[in-house]
């Protein structure tokens, strides 16, 4: 095994090159834009929705990925932009698992914002749904959907 790279983004762009499908890179960078927009100055919000756009487009299936960035775009009051990109996740099927409410809970949110009542409350009650068989001691089937 060789030397890591002092700087994780060099790490990251070695794992790219290694394999340029893999979701998680551009989740992580997204990630890391967002939660350090020091690290890229003026333009991180930028470079952090192109890092999830990117994501997204590898694997429409990342539900939790959907929430940071619709959750970016709704702090900046761009709503058509945030529900475009939570209804995006819409037609996927997603097992059960204790990272899914947190999609369901944006959904219903931004729809809430909207004033689309009718749709917020069906999320709504699939979050509930959802929670119920969580807690009912069946165990998660998996955390998939980063």
């Amino acid at each position: 095994l060789g030397m890591l790279p002092r700087d994780p983004g060099d790490a990251l762009d070695q794992a790219e090159q290694l394999n340029p499908l893999r979701w998680n890179i551009s989740v992580v960078r997204g990630l890391i834009y967002q939660n350090n927009p020091e690290l890229a100055g003026n333009g991180w919000r930028e470079l952090a929705y192109q890092e999830y756009s990117h994501a997204l487009k590898l694997n429409p299936k990342l539900y939790k990925t959907r929430v940071e960035y619709a959750k970016m775009l709704m702090a900046e009051k761009k709503t058509a932009a945030a529900v475009q990109v939570i209804e995006g996740g819409i037609p996927y099927y997603y097992d059960d698992n204790p990272g899914l409410p947190g999609y369901y809970a944006q959904l219903s949110k931004i729809y809430r914002d909207m004033g689309r009542d009718d749709e917020a409350n069906q999320y709504f009650l699939k979050l509930i749904e959802l929670e119920i068989r969580l807690k009912s001691g069946k165990s998660p089937v998996g955390t998939y959907g980063q």
